[in-house]
């Protein structure tokens, strides 16, 4: 195989922002959304150390890669730190590049927090939810280079905590809706 060295600008900006940035050359097999989004939890994410010549692993509660710390610090720091009267759970931001998640659904990353989620598309051309194809946000929320600027990113951080909050509240709302229904139902017959 011969060395690369051409990396289209879109990939060089996943490299700015996660520390790295696949070159996929195989198409990965098709998972729907909530397989392909587990398999990444359940994964491990590592690259090679080219000073130490050995492996580093990525944690996706601590990441420590590109710029995803100041990202996953803005985020982390907005969110309440007990929920309900117990703490509230830890916040992860995982790395989807190269993964049925990435190819299939146009998702690079995602925060998750107390069994919700905010998808992440890393791009330099603007997308919108509306059209279809290359162009097409199928992500939550497309991260810009702009988005790193210490202005932009406290904003982010800001909107990613509170998108998360909402979702944690409306899904506890419609799981009590769901108990609280059970308990009414009275069989027919």
């Amino acid at each position: 195989m011969k060395d690369r060295t051409f990396l289209p600008s879109g990939r060089k900006f996943e490299r700015e922002l996660f520390g790295g940035a696949g070159d996929m050359e195989d198409i990965p097999p098709y998972l729907d959304f909530t397989s392909a989004m587990n398999k990444v939890r359940e994964s491990f994410l590592w690259r090679p150390n080219r000073e130490s010549g050995t492996y580093e692993t990525y944690d996706p509660f601590n990441p420590k890669w590109g710029h995803l710390h100041e990202l996953w610090t803005e985020v982390y720091k907005r969110l309440p730190k007990r929920s309900s009267g117990v703490r509230s759970g830890p916040l992860s931001l995982h790395v989807a590049i190269n993964t049925p998640l990435d190819y299939w659904h146009g998702v690079d990353a995602f925060f998750w927090w107390m069994g919700v989620y905010l998808t992440i598309d890393a791009s330099q051309v603007s997308k919108g939810k509306e059209k279809k194809g290359k162009r097409h946000l199928k992500a939550d929320l497309l991260v810009t280079p702009a988005d790193l600027n210490p202005t932009r990113l406290a904003s982010l951080g800001e909107y990613i905590a509170n998108f998360l909050k909402e979702k944690r509240r409306v899904t506890r709302k419609v799981e009590q809706k769901k108990r609280g229904l059970g308990d009414k139902i009275v069989p027919f017959g």
